[in-house]
């Protein structure tokens, strides 16, 4: 049996036994809901995995928009063997899950996977938190199996959190019940809700809750950013690595998205909150869409984090942050302009009357340079320039942050197209090249190799330490403003300084005013 009461078979006991040393070779790990049995896994059977733990109650009927409630506890050992459901959502292999994948409300589970050898290791520990916009996405994806990072010396945790309509709405039916006058931001309950599981129970598998990394791409790199902002999460990180996602799009009100939910019960045609808790997911109007952005709720996110960070009020932790080269690459492959002219309507659209300034920073002469340039401007735009804000935020507190910059095109047909594209480096800080997708590197180069495996080393030294630097690896000199040293994680890795500073100057101007409303 699964996920309920079962008996551990002699046969089982002995199988476990017969490898290598691991927390579970004399029986299942004990969790405060109950004891769970893995798979032991890896050439030598040094790693057992975990999967489909579940961290909260299913978040169904009566539960659906409420903060994730304690699960209940279990008789008997749970066989931790398969994924859990994924979040309802709308299948995309970008990023998302296939057509076929087990969807259900009823998502709340995490992954581990431990090399541990009994509970007196105390191992660091990383909690990797998915992209996908908050919309898509699933803790289960293959690309993020964690054996090598396992291998590295961490325990590594993996999560699902409600995404979409199920991870956002707000609504004063909501926010009148909640007892905080706050509703919406469920994604970030859900991952603050694993945050302590995790505080509670990871000794058991050979971890430290008292040294916790979090990590986390796109959306998974934003929840990494408002985390560190979040009152509710004090205690429960003290390491942070953010990929491709510092705060951008977290100024709405709660106000604002309460309209929104407004506007989605009246287009459903319901007139109570207990009639909207009972709509399926198929019945909930543009539920895959739903504005899905965390936002300042007055509880999870009590103020705008921006202004937070600008005081130095986020959590003194240190940082790793950085962005890819070709970041904005799949926004523009369909439409993006390819031709001078296009190029200057692409500014005079996006930037009106300070598009002829951008033109000056971000030149284009020949049709040739029209898409290349248009994809460097968005990357600065949409991600460099807010990953720059933020790192200099933080030297505001006393812990050290690092800035990175990924420029190496996997040989794939999707790096043939977009370059070194938004989710690129995944493959690389996970050691995985093969997970089941078509876009696999099946004959990677001595060069993804030897960036995968410094990849790998200095995000689990610095989970293990606070520095991602090791003797046998190129120095990662901390973020200063004023010397603006990162690290290139290219085909060679490199230090450089002042990236893209002087444009990133013209835009820190146009675009926060532009934010701003001015």
């Amino acid at each position: 049996m699964k996920r309920g009461a079962c008996v551990i078979s002699m046969l089982m006991l002995f199988a476990v036994s017969s490898y290598a040393t691991t927390v579970q070779t004399t029986g299942p790990v004990k969790t405060d809901t109950g004891p769970v049995l893995g798979k032991l896994i890896g050439e030598d059977k040094s790693i057992v995995v975990y999967r489909g733990i579940p961290y909260a109650a299913p978040p169904v009927g009566d539960l659906r928009w409420r903060p994730p409630a304690p699960a209940t506890p279990w008789t008997g050992v749970l066989e931790a063997f398969e994924f859990g459901p994924v979040a309802p959502q709308t299948p995309n292999t970008f990023g998302g899950v296939a057509e076929d994948a087990n969807m259900s409300e009823d998502c709340l589970y995490l992954n581990i996977w431990t090399g541990a050898e009994s509970e007196e290791d105390k191992l660091p520990v990383m909690v990797w938190i998915h992209g996908g916009g908050f919309t898509i996405g699933a803790g289960s994806l293959s690309r993020y199996d964690g054996t090598k990072l396992a291998d590295a010396g961490v325990v590594l945790v993996t999560i699902n959190y409600r995404l979409n309509v199920f991870g956002s709405l707000a609504h004063r039916w909501l926010t009148e019940e909640s007892g905080v006058h706050a509703s919406g931001n469920y994604s970030l309950m859900d991952q603050i809700a694993a945050l302590k599981w995790v505080k509670r129970n990871i000794e058991g598998f050979g971890g430290d809750p008292e040294n916790v990394t979090i990590f986390g791409e796109s959306a998974g790199g934003r929840s990494v950013s408002l985390l560190i902002a979040s009152p509710q999460s004090e205690g429960l990180i003290h390491r942070a690595i953010a990929h491709s996602g510092a705060l951008r799009n977290t100024s709405d009100t709660l106000e604002a998205r309460e309209t929104l939910g407004l506007k989605l019960a009246e287009e459903a045609g319901v007139e109570s909150l207990e009639a909207l808790r009972a709509l399926s997911w198929a019945e909930i109007p543009n539920a895959g869409a739903h504005p899905s952005s965390p936002f300042i709720d007055g509880s999870i996110i009590p103020r705008d984090p921006q202004e937070i960070y600008a005081r130095g009020e986020q959590h003194d932790v240190p940082l790793i942050a950085g962005v890819n080269a070709d970041e904005a690459s799949y926004r523009l492959v369909q439409n993006g302009p390819r031709t001078v002219q296009a190029y200057r309507d692409y500014l005079a659209e996006q930037y009106g009357d300070d598009a002829e300034r951008i033109l000056r920073a971000y030149p284009v002469t020949t049709d040739d340079q029209a898409f290349a340039t248009a994809d460097e401007l968005g990357t600065d735009s949409a991600m460099l320039l807010h990953a720059r804000r933020q790192i200099r935020w933080m030297e505001k507190v006393s812990s050290k942050s690092y800035l990175y910059y990924f420029t190496r095109v996997p040989p794939t047909s999707t790096g043939k197209l977009l370059g070194a594209h938004h989710g690129a480096e995944i493959r690389y800080a996970f050691g995985n090249f093969t997970s089941g997708n078509t876009d696999d590197i099946l004959s990677p180069a001595r060069t993804d190799r030897e960036l995968s495996d410094a990849m790998v080393k200095y995000w689990t030294q610095f989970a293990r330490t606070g520095s991602p630097n090791l003797e046998d690896l190129p120095r990662w000199p901390a973020y200063e403003a004023r010397t603006g040293m990162y690290l290139e994680l290219g085909d060679d890795i490199q230090v450089g300084t002042y990236l893209h500073k002087d444009r990133l100057d013209v835009l820190e101007e146009v675009v926060y005013r532009t934010l701003r409303g001015e």
